[in-house]
């Protein structure tokens, strides 16, 4: 008889642990349909066929934008030719030449629950979370906009679908959702957008910093600090010119690029056969040349951490530990040969000598938007003495003028004078564009090694000085965060 029950109980422990399912929850695209952005969309898109092929077992649930309505959510841009049948003579002097490659279409992504309107979010995500077991796992992915609060931190938010844009699920609310949860069900997450630091706070009870974690794993990673911006969504469909933070988190999980290539370096750090999701922010700290400046959940903590006091403790040589390494590693890729206070000497060098630049550009492009301005005001107005219907779009004259004045209106323009000069200016105006991110992007690969150098820092000062609570905490999250997809 007692071998019966022992049996029993065995086969009872096999059970749950066989019936233990894997759920992913996409949240994905803008709030309007003005900032829900193409790249939002491949992006998702392109998240949803990696579980697939990595994960086929998981549950995976996408929201979406206006969920499964038929209405156009998406923004799609593309050049627009120079041509009158383009209008882009037209556009250029009313100064609409950008936005006439948008284009406009409901979205492609399949297999959408709903949308993201935070009624219908929250709803859907409780009733989700109601049925999940003790052995189950869950993985949050974000993809879209979000905000920030300048007073509390743990009011930055997710910018979702809704009246005029303004829907927001912020950091506290996603707290007590995820609180719901049954202790033993992990949690992680990843957030590329705007302010995205902001969601570390959810390792805490409540969303505020303290001494205690939450009592179940939870951990995550974020494209930059609760305070800072993230690389912009891009409306293009040139997805081979994306360098967000997503962009390289998720080719590290797929070992191949979202092109299809093979990535360049292996973001298997311990030769183990599989990409955990540390080893893929890892890779994207390293590799990515972009605008973001990523963090983790347990390097956030141990920024928390540092006492006041030992921050003015000199180290002229961080450290061995991974964030010399990656420091050392985008140095190398940067061709700083220099160490100890020579390299602190050259990152701060390199970083003027490009914000100067930077600053120049910015002048320029002042002063080149000035001038294509009065440009095109100067022609405006000569087209709106001889076609005075033009001057009010949404209007029945605006409508005669389109039906009878439009080829003759365009012709006009691109005869005049000034017209090859405008056009010279404003696409000058968009490469500036081009060449300011660029810029950025390399600043803030000397803002990546000069935080990655202070993170090294800080770890050996955690290891020497922290309690064995704060210790525990840490491996707590990092054994949550060193977790395969």
């Amino acid at each position: 008889m007692k071998n019966n029950g022992y049996a029993i109980l065995m086969l009872l422990i096999f059970c749950q642990k066989a019936v233990a399912q894997d759920y992913v929850w996409i949240i994905g695209g803008g709030p309007s349909l003005m900032r829900s952005q193409g790249q939002i969309e491949l992006n998702t898109q392109w998240i949803q066929k990696i579980i697939r092929n990595q994960r086929p077992d998981a549950k995976v649930k996408v929201y979406y934008t206006d969920g499964y309505q038929t209405e156009s959510d998406v923004k799609i841009w593309q050049k627009p030719a120079e041509s009158l049948e383009k209008l882009q003579p037209l556009a250029r002097v009313f100064d609409f030449h950008i936005e006439n490659g948008d284009h406009y279409r409901n979205h492609q992504v399949d297999a959408v629950v709903a949308g993201t309107d935070p009624e219908h979010l929250l709803a859907g995500m409780k009733n989700d979370f109601a049925k999940l077991t003790a052995n189950d796992q869950v993985f949050f992915i974000y993809q879209g906009h979000g905000a920030d609060d300048e007073d509390d931190i743990s009011k930055n938010s997710l910018s979702l679908w809704g009246k005029n844009g303004q829907k927001r699920l912020t950091v506290g609310q996603l707290a007590r959702l995820f609180n719901r949860l049954p202790a033993t069900v992990p949690v992680r997450f990843m957030f590329p957008q705007c302010y995205a630091g902001g969601f570390a706070q959810l390792i805490y009870p409540n969303a505020q910093t303290g001494a205690q974690l939450t009592e179940g794993l939870r951990c995550g990673f974020m494209a930059e600090s609760a305070y800072s911006p993230a690389e912009g969504c891009s409306s293009s469909v040139e997805s081979g010119d994306y360098r967000d933070y997503s962009t390289y988190f998720f080719a590290a999980l797929n070992q191949r690029t979202r092109l299809n290539q093979p990535l360049a370096v292996n973001p298997d750090r311990n030769h183990d056969g599989v990409v955990s999701l540390n080893e893929a922010h890892y890779y994207s700290l390293s590799q990515a040349e972009s605008a973001d400046l990523p963090r983790s959940t347990s390097e956030v903590y141990l920024e928390q951490w540092q006492p006041w006091y030992l921050r003015w403790l000199n180290h002229d040589t961080p450290p061995d530990n991974i964030y010399s390494t990656l420091a050392n590693e985008i140095a190398q890729h940067y061709h700083f040969s220099q160490t100890d206070n020579a390299l602190v000497t050259a990152l701060a060098q390199r970083y003027q000598e490009w914000q100067t630049k930077q600053d120049q550009l910015l002048e320029k492009q002042t002063e080149i938007q000035e001038q294509s301005l009065q440009l095109s005001f100067d022609i405006r107005e000569q087209v709106l003495r001889k076609w005075p219907n033009a001057i009010y779009p949404y209007t029945k004259n605006f409508y005669d003028f389109l039906q009878h004045d439009l080829t003759a209106t365009q012709k006009f323009i691109v005869l005049q004078a000034d017209y090859p000069r405008l056009v010279k200016l404003q696409d000058q105006d968009w490469a500036m564009n081009e060449k300011l991110l660029a810029l950025e992007r390399k600043i803030t690969q000397i803002k990546k090694i000069q935080r990655l150098r202070h993170l090294a820092i800080i770890l050996d000062q955690f290891n020497r000085y922290a309690n064995a609570q704060q210790k525990a905490h840490y491996q707590q999250l990092l054994r949550c965060e060193n977790a395969v997809m």
